[in-house]
């Protein structure tokens, strides 16, 4: 009995010191919140935000037929990190839906695809009314041609990033976007995942500005590359910090 209440303190006192890390770091993140904002065009958009005592924002754009809630890790270490996050839902994605074509992904016509710039400017009119003015963006796969597609010199961006992008992704042409942009890209593409490879140095080799090319193997498309290859996170980190 004795022996069994002592293992009983040392394990209770481990998962102590275990458990103290993360809280402390929920210390310096804030609480996720639950917003909705409105586009030119009338689309009602939701978000999960965190927000944060800073001059710096980072805009999350997720992949078709996805969510906001693909980079809840990704949004949290952000926060911690000092950045004011806002994980937006496209137009006819996640909570964002509505009737008509925006009722399902599926649903989409091209030109839906197109407005959802107005979905950024949204988001991003957003945070400059909560404070911010230096803003980052991430994008997956659909999202990652918006992140190379909507940001350009000026325009109080100053870092991309860019997961699995297309060179042609559901109307979206990141191409010539590319050669006129002046924000700072990193593009990232995995090496079995051969469209978004392939068009990831196309856009790469076409953009004139700061740039930078991750090639991984092995790791997916999109925000799955987030999993698959942990280092990844960091290196977004590392990027955003590098421009911040």
């Amino acid at each position: 009995m004795k022996k069994t209440l002592f293992m009983a303190l040392v394990l209770t006192a481990l998962l102590g010191c275990t458990q103290s890390n993360p809280q402390e770091a929920g210390e310096m993140s804030s609480e996720m919140q639950k917003v909705t904002f409105l586009t030119k065009d009338s689309v009602t958009i939701h978000a999960n935000y965190w927000k944060a005592e800073s001059s710096r924002a980072a805009i999350l754009v997720h992949q078709f037929n996805s969510s906001k809630e693909a980079y809840a890790g990704l949004a949290k270490l952000l926060n911690e990190d000092g950045y004011g996050v806002l994980a937006l839902d496209l137009r006819g994605h996640g909570e964002s839906r509505s009737k008509g074509s925006l009722a399902n992904p599926a649903y989409l016509s091209d030109k839906d695809f197109q407005n959802m710039h107005l979905d950024l400017a949204a988001a991003q009119k957003f945070l400059s009314e909560k404070g911010y003015t230096d803003f980052f963006i991430a994008g997956s796969s659909i999202g990652a041609n918006l992140a190379i597609i909507y940001p350009f010199e000026g325009s109080g961006f100053k870092a991309a990033v860019a997961l699995s992008p297309g060179e042609d992704f559901k109307s979206l042409l990141p191409l010539e976007a590319a050669q006129k942009t002046g924000v700072p890209t990193m593009i990232v593409a995995s090496k079995e995942d051969a469209y978004s490879f392939e068009s990831a140095e196309k856009i790469h080799a076409a953009m004139t500005g700061e740039k930078k090319l991750v090639k991984l193997e092995n790791a997916g498309h999109g925000t799955s590359m987030l999993q698959n290859n942990p280092s990844l996170v960091q290196q977004i980190l590392e990027w955003f910090e590098l421009h911040a």
